[in-house]
């Protein structure tokens, strides 16, 4: 059953915008910074730290990226009966699910591509880095996408995508040495701090740094993540489709 309904919510996306933005937009940022790493003083930086900023920055712009995404599937959702396809399915838990899976599939291929195509242009890792880094960055979006889809529903489109602007411009500070406490507990700064860290660790065989890192997150992140997405099915369940504004 949860299988069919994914697939409906994929087949909805398959021929809209959405499927060409996660295809183009991770090539073109893999390919411009590439070129970047040619003929900026970024060829200059060892590799390891090359491919830290790629993933740092990368991660960066998740929220934004998301907001937007997020927000134009709900106004999509909103033009076709005001929601009403969701609320009104035998299981608003599998459809909320199903809403949320599809979306980060979209985001497992977007961010699949980015890796791929910069990893085979650059190389200087092995895949298992690369992987392990790609899976990482993965696991720290979640709780991202989580927040915007709950609040594109609640809110509305444009509180998504201005909510997006300021986790991104937090995930810019939090890599500076302001974040270095506190961006265990922020969930917009995982996707930039946390790959980065593995990339370095292991450059630096830094095993103890890594495991004391993946820890603190770990503590902190996983029952954050699991608090949002029980708040969010509970509430979807007793949403009744009105938007703040309505």
């Amino acid at each position: 059953m949860m299988g069919r309904v994914l697939k409906a919510e994929l087949y909805k996306i398959k021929h809209t915008w959405t499927l060409w933005i996660h295809g183009i937009l991770p090539v073109l940022y893999a390919l411009v910074f590439y070129a970047a790493c040619q003929f900026t003083g970024i060829k200059n930086f060892m590799p390891d730290e090359t491919i830290q900023i790629y993933f740092t920055l990368l991660g960066a712009a998740v929220p934004i990226v998301v907001g937007v995404l997020i927000s134009k599937v709900a106004d999509m959702e909103s033009g076709a009966g005001h929601f009403q396809l969701l609320l009104s399915a035998p299981s608003r838990t599998r459809a909320y699910l199903g809403k949320a899976g599809a979306l980060f599939l979209g985001f497992i291929w977007a961010a699949s591509v980015a890796v791929g195509v910069f990893g085979g242009l650059f190389g200087h890792q092995t895949l298992a880095i690369w992987f392990a880094a790609l899976l990482l960055l993965l696991a720290a979006s979640v709780a991202v996408y989580l927040i915007h889809l709950w609040v594109a529903l609640a809110l509305g489109s444009v509180p998504s995508m201005g909510l997006g602007v300021v986790e991104t411009l937090i995930a810019l500070l939090a890599i500076t040495g302001l974040g270095d406490k506190i961006w265990y507990f922020i969930p917009c700064t995982w996707p930039a701090r946390l790959p980065g860290t593995y990339i370095l660790a292991s450059a630096h065989q830094n095993h103890s740094l890594l495991a004391a890192e993946m820890a603190k997150w770990g503590f902190s992140a996983l029952p954050m993540t699991a608090v949002i997405f029980i708040g969010s099915v509970i509430w979807f369940n007793r949403w009744d489709g009105g938007q703040w504004g309505d």
